[in-house]
């Protein structure tokens, strides 16, 4: 489990899914948010668990 702030969660998800900087920065996401990500076939999915928004597919 990883509990960050904004920026840290950029550079994670920069990480986990090669993005490019730049499309990292870009990233948005509502503070009550959780995310669950996982491994499947070697590729990282992530989805939204819970916030007050509709959950989906992020990446």
């Amino acid at each position: 489990m990883i509990v960050a702030h904004e920026m840290i969660n950029r550079m994670v998800l920069k990480v986990l899914f090669g993005l490019e900087a730049r499309a990292a920065r870009e990233l948005t996401h509502p503070n009550d948010a959780v995310y669950e990500v996982g491994v499947a076939a070697g590729r990282f999915t992530m989805h939204q668990a819970s916030s007050g928004q509709a959950g989906g597919r992020l990446c």
